[in-house]
């Protein structure tokens, strides 16, 4: 019984020495990082890939960024329908309106592509380009509703 209890000191000691050999001078090769306690250096960290937390932290920033867009694009299509429909836009200003709902339209279409594409340059400045025209698209129809 003591043999075994003495292997199962040994086998303690050893883990935790090879374990503290590991927390001292394992660094990631990419980035020169060290590596946290209890875990060893990869080939992704090697390749400089993230971690798949911080992948899936970013998917779901990118998802949301997509729902935004299209919740904007859908919300500022209805209030120009809106006021096309009570008569409130007109004229030139119903047209300034369309131009810029085919602006917002094309950012919305570039968004997704750049998402499935996952091309994350492409895709925020795709982002950024449909909700600015959101902004032009409302001052536009409360141009046309003030007339």
């Amino acid at each position: 019984m003591r043999i075994f209890h003495g292997m199962g000191l040994a086998l303690v000691a050893a883990c935790s020495l090879s374990l503290a050999a590991c927390e001292m001078g394992a660094t990631r090769p990419a980035t020169g990082v060290p590596v946290p306690i209890g875990q060893v250096a990869t080939t992704a960290d090697a390749l400089g890939v993230p971690a798949p937390a911080a992948a899936a932290n970013s998917t779901v920033l990118d998802e949301a960024l997509a729902l935004k867009v299209e919740a904007a694009y859908k919300a500022s299509r209805s209030a120009m329908e809106l006021a096309v429909d009570s008569g409130r836009l007109r004229g030139a200003n119903a047209t300034t309106a369309a131009a810029i709902d085919n602006r917002i339209y094309a950012g919305v279409q570039a968004t997704r592509a750049a998402y499935r594409a996952g091309n994350a340059d492409r895709y925020t400045t795709a982002a950024a380009e449909a909700l600015n025209a959101v902004g032009d698209l409302l001052i536009a129809v409360g141009k046309g509703a003030g007339k």
